[in-house]
């Protein structure tokens, strides 16, 4: 048997298997995008918190909340009244900061795209529609934007 032609090959299987392991793991991975959303977001709940600005609903809220904003738009059609009509229950951006947190990154079309929830809003809605949002939100003192 030979021993340095069967440490050659082990090495390039195990080459093989950690490249792949990388490559899937860049691909599949989260995004430097979504790296820097997260931080962005723990940043501003910590600012937040400090101006003592705190969630108005308990958390299961948000999350129902945001299977009904992905159920309304996951499909052909959008029911852009049950939208407004979630987004008019926000009555400070934590609580449009854990909306986006409930809602994290779903599947858009077919699983090809991971989007968060102002992606999907600009793919499913209308400019009119996403001035209208705003306007909720600018109503109810609130300074995110969609």
């Amino acid at each position: 048997m030979n021993y340095k032609k069967l440490n050659i090959n082990l090495v390039l299987i195990a080459a093989i298997v950690a490249g792949g392991g990388w490559l899937a793991y860049k691909f599949f991975g989260p995004s430097d995008t979504e790296k820097t959303e997260n931080a962005n977001k723990k940043d501003l709940n910590t600012t937040l918190k400090k101006k003592g600005v705190t969630q108005s609903y308990m958390d299961a809220n948000y999350y129902a909340w945001a299977d009904q904003l992905f159920n309304s738009m996951k499909y052909l059609g959008t029911d852009e009244g049950l939208i407004k009509s979630i987004i008019g229950k926000m009555r400070n951006d934590a609580d449009v900061l854990k909306l986006l947190q409930a809602f994290g990154t779903r599947n858009y079309f077919y699983g090809f795209y991971p989007y968060n929830l102002p992606q999907w809003f600009a793919e499913e809605l209308s400019e009119a529609d996403i001035t209208a949002i705003n306007s909720i939100l600018n109503k109810a003192g609130i300074s995110f934007k969609f």
